[in-house]
């Protein structure tokens, strides 16, 4: 092979390498996966797909705030350790502005601890929290933390008759004393209740 052929056999080998280059270049900067990442069976950036429509994943985070209020009212005088109730959320829930969870969406929990008042020792009280949440027709698990509410205790003055008696006569004088009155605890269906996630849960935001 003569010098002439050898030089143009050498141009065409690195103008085919230049043309190579400037091609996965022209990828890179667009964003667009190359030929080769093409042919793999999913790419980074791809998500699961439903009837034709993807749905990104989405986290809500650990202290995320959940605000509901009961559908049906709750009492330590009535209710029972390990019942579960339904409530609704009160607050829509988002991430990254795009809306996850309405208001009214339908929420789970769980009585943990229910004590009906003791007149003579301590107020009733109610332990409570969160269990599932249902989205886009499917429930998912919630762990959040637990909600604490107690009744009332305070003092209230008694007035009771006492009999005084004399050689001639009986006379009922009014007396008084102080004594502790120990209420139920009592969750109307408009009270707002505030949880917090402990666990995060991810969900699926569907594209517009």
């Amino acid at each position: 092979m003569n010098s002439r052929a050898s030089a143009a056999l050498l141009f065409l080998v690195m103008l085919a390498a230049f043309n190579v280059g400037c091609v996965r270049q022209a990828d890179f900067a667009s964003g667009q996966p190359s030929s080769q990442e093409r042919s793999l069976p999913f790419h980074r950036d791809e998500v699961p797909a439903v009837n034709g429509n993807t749905f990104p994943l989405a986290g809500l985070a650990v202290g995320t705030p959940i605000a509901v209020h009961v559908q049906t009212p709750l009492s330590s005088a009535r209710s029972r350790p390990g019942s579960s109730f339904t409530a609704m959320l009160e607050e829509p829930l988002f991430v990254s502005a795009h809306l996850v969870a309405p208001r009214g969406t339908v929420i789970k929990g769980r009585i943990l601890e229910a004590k009906p008042s003791d007149p003579a020792e301590e107020a009733g009280y109610l332990r409570l929290t969160l269990t599932s949440i249902s989205l886009a027709g499917k429930t998912l698990p919630l762990q959040t933390s637990h909600l604490f509410l107690k009744g009332a205790t305070y003092e209230r003055e008694s007035v009771l008759p006492v009999q005084l008696a004399s050689a001639s006569t009986s006379v009922r004088v009014p007396s008084s004393r102080m004594t502790q009155v120990h209420e139920d605890v009592g969750i109307p269906s408009d009270r707002r209740l505030i949880f917090r996630l402990s666990q995060a849960i991810s969900v699926q935001i569907a594209n517009k």
